[in-house]
């Protein structure tokens, strides 16, 4: 795309961040910010160097972010002694800043978590994750959940003894993973889903609650695998008007492909209806299977995002826009048929999306670039489904957003505070230890 000039503004950013970087080494989650009108992302990690940013804990992976009464608070895992790790930004993006909350874990000795989700319910903060067992039932990842309560989090893992603790898994002695979270439209239904094994393979549950506080009341989400014999992976749910709907992959080796996305809809979390109608990963030819959807919802419609497996298993970012009809549902693709990859002959995984405050679907994934390196990717949707279009906002060059283009990045997350775009990732140093990393589009 040839060679862009930088503003004497982001110069200027660069020149702060940099006399604020820390040469320790370590691990920590990336974060970006995005300028709308020059498509500059600035690091607000607090380090520049290849190092550790100085405000995140060492070994920081999957970090996930939210934004709450206009604060932007970032979650990740990793590191000792376990648990979740929790920061709060001060919204200075020229003069960055993230207050260390500490770590977090309702077992005595804190055991190693992954994936968190985070949702805004009433007026705090929630959280969800998987962690291993530390006490009887050793090994094990169980279902945890809190919400913050001031600077500290609140335990809310209901009833269910595991192992010295309590989780929220159907069965204590049963491995779950993908947690995830999500607040009604009317903030008045906290939905929380997750796969855990039943009967020996991977199903889709769930919990969900209408209480906010300390005690909430869990009511229990039917399994929604299509066959209870296959195994389902990474559940992402959307609210959209009175309703929740529900994307996952499920794997059967009776379809064709193997690996398909499913949907359904609910109204009340206790009856759910299949809205898969023409889904392209159950018609497309040449396509071996799909994995990791997501959903979002932009301009009143909702989107499914996720990776299709094709011809010498190249993965390649998808996505599809929902008619809005249960009784009669369909999706049709809004990716020209062949994907968002930058090069559709190198591999792609975890698609994520998110509206931004000028109303536009941003999507981010990351993707291989010609030395096999996976690099953080980010585009953005015209909003014409009649015809489709996706620029990308990283720079559009062979490299995205990753600090160091010649060290893997993982699991971008993406957010919108205060009118910016925020990017935040997991990408190991030159010492090969995990970091999250932050920056912003502005």
């Amino acid at each position: 795309m040839g060679v862009r000039f930088w503003s004497l503004r982001v110069l200027l950013c660069l020149l702060i961040t940099f006399t604020l970087a820390s040469c320790t080494p370590g691990v920590v989650p990336s974060y970006a910010l995005y300028n709308w009108s020059n498509n500059a992302w600035p690091f607000v990690d607090g380090g520049v160097l290849d190092g550790s940013p100085p405000y995140f804990q060492n070994d920081s992976k999957t970090p996930a972010v939210e934004n709450l009464n206009n604060q932007l608070y970032l979650v990740s895992v990793g590191g000792s002694p376990g648990g979740i790790n929790t920061y709060l930004y001060n919204g200075q993006n020229y003069q960055p800043y993230w207050n260390y909350y500490g770590y977090f874990s309702p077992q005595s000795t804190p055991g190693n978590a992954a994936t968190p989700s985070l949702s805004v319910f009433g007026s705090s903060l929630y959280a969800a994750w998987t962690e291993s067992n530390t006490g009887t039932d050793s090994g094990i990842n169980q279902i945890h959940a809190a919400f913050l309560n001031g600077n500290a989090w609140t335990s809310i893992d209901g009833a269910v003894i595991c192992g010295g603790t309590h989780c929220l898994n159907t069965s204590h002695l049963d491995n779950a993973v993908s947690p995830v979270m999500s607040t009604s439209n009317s903030n008045s239904t906290l939905n929380l889903l997750w796969c855990e094994i039943v009967g020996g393979a991977y199903q889709v549950v769930g919990l969900y609650t209408t209480n906010l506080g300390t005690n909430p009341t869990w009511n229990s989400i039917p399994t929604l695998n299509r066959n209870t014999g296959d195994s389902a992976f990474n559940p992402k749910d959307v609210p959209f008007g009175t309703k929740f709907y529900v994307a996952w992959a499920e794997n059967s080796a009776a379809n064709s492909p193997p690996a398909q996305i499913h949907v359904d809809s609910t109204s009340d979390d206790i009856t759910f209806t299949n809205v898969d109608g023409g889904l392209p990963t159950m018609s497309e030819t040449g396509v071996a299977g799909a994995a990791t959807p997501f959903l979002a919802v932009n301009n009143g419609k909702i989107y499914v995002a996720w990776v299709g497996s094709y011809a010498g298993s190249v993965n390649r970012v998808r996505v599809a826009v929902y008619n809005g009809n249960d009784g009669s549902p369909s999706w049709a693709p809004v990716d020209n048929g062949i994907g968002l990859n930058f090069n559709s002959s190198l591999g792609a995984i975890t698609p994520m999306m998110v509206t931004a405050t000028n109303n536009q679907l941003y999507i981010s994934w990351t993707e291989s670039n010609s030395q096999l390196v996976t690099q953080v990717r980010v585009a953005v949707y015209n909003g014409n489904d009649g015809s489709p279009a996706w620029t990308f906002v990283d720079g559009g060059g062979l490299n995205g957003l990753n600090f160091n283009s010649s060290i893997n990045s993982f699991a971008p997350s993406l957010t919108n505070f205060n009118g910016n775009l925020y990017s935040a990732w997991e990408e190991f140093n030159s010492g090969g230890t995990d970091l999250s990393r932050v920056r912003f589009l502005f």
